[in-house]
């Protein structure tokens, strides 16, 4: 993985954080790294992986676990890369203070728990 600059205009645009105010998108910014990644790379390889809330912002990615790919996050899984991608790892006590400030995230989570529950449309 290779260090990347965020940008504000490009994060603005970026689904998961689209309600998003400037000044929110602006702490994302000095609270995170941004990462460019070659197809075929695991993501989850850092030792700190774990500690960290992923998020793709361009490209593709997939959860290998067991021998079974799936498009994205269950436990004790291998996130791989699946094209040249953007991804931007958020300290998990960062992400907490994000919520805590009031970022609105909510419609996102739910539409992921709902998706990873099997009840997305």
């Amino acid at each position: 993985m290779k260090q990347s600059t965020t940008h504000l205009h490009l994060l603005r645009n970026t689904l998961f954080f689209t309600r998003l105010e400037r000044s929110q998108l602006q702490w994302v910014i000095a609270h995170s790294t941004e990462w460019e990644v070659q197809p075929g790379t695991e993501i989850s390889k850092r030792l700190d992986a774990a500690d960290h809330l992923w998020v793709l912002l361009d490209g593709g990615w997939q959860v290998a676990q067991r021998g079974r790919t799936y498009p994205a996050g269950h436990a004790d899984s291998r996130l791989v890369a699946t094209t040249h991608s953007y991804v931007m790892p958020i300290r998990r006590s960062d992400f907490d203070e994000m919520l805590k400030r009031g970022f609105d995230f909510d419609a996102h989570l739910r539409q992921g728990a709902a998706f990873y529950a099997g009840t997305a449309d």
